[in-house]
């Protein structure tokens, strides 16, 4: 156990990469994570070298750095090509000193008292424009530019506030392929029942004409149907895949007035499973076909144990978004159920 991220690149040879619940199987080519708090072994096949090359980091954003490269607690390896990791790893670092400069210049107006986002600057170079404007200002919080905390808090309540109810709206967008985007944003800061309040209205106005006459009815716009698809997988039931590692991560976001949702035989990858969320607090997994998944179920909060098949088990407790959640992981193989819930 390391009270830091190492990180392996394997250049020739293969190998085995094990933890407490899994094993993997490492070749040249490949990446492998170890966090903080893991026992882990790793090891040439037998009579054969490999050579590889670690790193050791730490930092407050480390952690956001390795995900961004695709590393998490469900899939700790993956594969590059020649130096492409450490390529990667530059450019986090820069996007990181960008994101801050966004944050702490770029985005600042010094006579705004409120704090807004800064959505845009004048060809002049000079004049900037925090006004509300429509997809320009969502997309700054939706693709994660702005920084968590009260900052970012208050400009999601005045994206709300200038929404609306929609179409009509002084300020709200006209074409309803704007709103495919509302969703995905307030689930992403755990504004639940804001995110299920828009899936509501794409709904409710779906067979109305699109702004654009020869476009047909608003339900006709392609972003319409699969956008909603993604809300409620990716949404509300919080499935997070990795196929290529078989794992599969879950983090209910049932609003309050949404007491029990069951999504049924979803194929992820070569598996087939059955997900039911009950309110926020417990989860059950079936997988109905295919190797063995590792699951990790996640629950807002904070909580030392999470109960599996009503026995504690240590939870992690992990942040995204500024948004705390606990989580555990366990196998489950074909033809097994297993009920993840936080203790009473």
């Amino acid at each position: 156990m390391t009270e830091h991220y190492l990180l392996h690149f394997v250049k020739e040879g293969n190998g085995y990469f094990r933890l407490a619940d899994r094993t993997y199987r490492i070749c040249a080519g490949q990446c492998f994570l170890i966090y903080p708090d893991q026992l882990a072994l790793y090891l040439t096949d037998p009579g054969k070298k490999w050579e590889y090359y670690w790193i050791m980091l730490n930092g407050t954003k480390i952690l956001s750095f390795l995900e961004t490269i695709g590393f998490s607690r469900e899939n700790q390896v993956i594969s590059f090509q020649g130096e492409e990791v450490f390529s990667h790893l530059t450019g986090i670092l820069q996007s990181a000193a960008l994101k801050d400069y966004f944050n702490d210049d770029w985005s600042v107006l010094p006579e705004d008292p409120q704090g807004h986002f800064v959505r845009a600057l004048s060809t002049d170079g000079i004049t900037k424009y925090n006004d509300f404007g429509k997809e320009t200002s969502w997309f700054m919080p939706l693709k994660r530019i702005t920084r968590p905390g009260r900052r970012n808090d208050a400009y999601l309540d005045f994206i709300r506030e200038k929404l609306g109810s929609g179409i009509g709206s002084p300020q709200a967008p006209t074409n309803i392929e704007s709103y495919t985007y509302l969703p995905e944003l307030f689930f992403l800061y755990d504004r639940n029942a804001e995110a299920w309040k828009w899936m509501q209205y794409i709904l409710s106005v779906k067979e109305l004409p699109h702004e654009i006459a020869a476009q047909g009815p608003n339900g006709d716009y392609p972003e319409i149907s699969f956008t909603f698809l993604q809300h409620v997988v990716e949404g509300l039931m919080g499935v997070t895949p990795n196929v290529p590692g078989r794992t599969l991560a879950t983090l209910s976001r049932l609003p309050a007035d949404i007491g029990c949702v069951t999504l049924e035989e979803q194929e992820i990858g070569q598996n087939r499973i059955t997900l039911t969320h009950r309110g926020r607090s417990a989860s059950v997994l079936q997988n109905l076909s295919g190797d063995t998944l590792q699951w990790t179920a996640r629950f807002p909060g904070e909580y030392q144990s999470i109960l599996v098949d009503r026995q504690p088990l240590p939870a992690r407790i992990r942040e995204q978004c500024g948004i705390a959640f606990s989580e555990v992981t366990v196998p489950v193989e074909m033809g097994r159920e297993i009920r993840a819930e936080l203790p009473v």
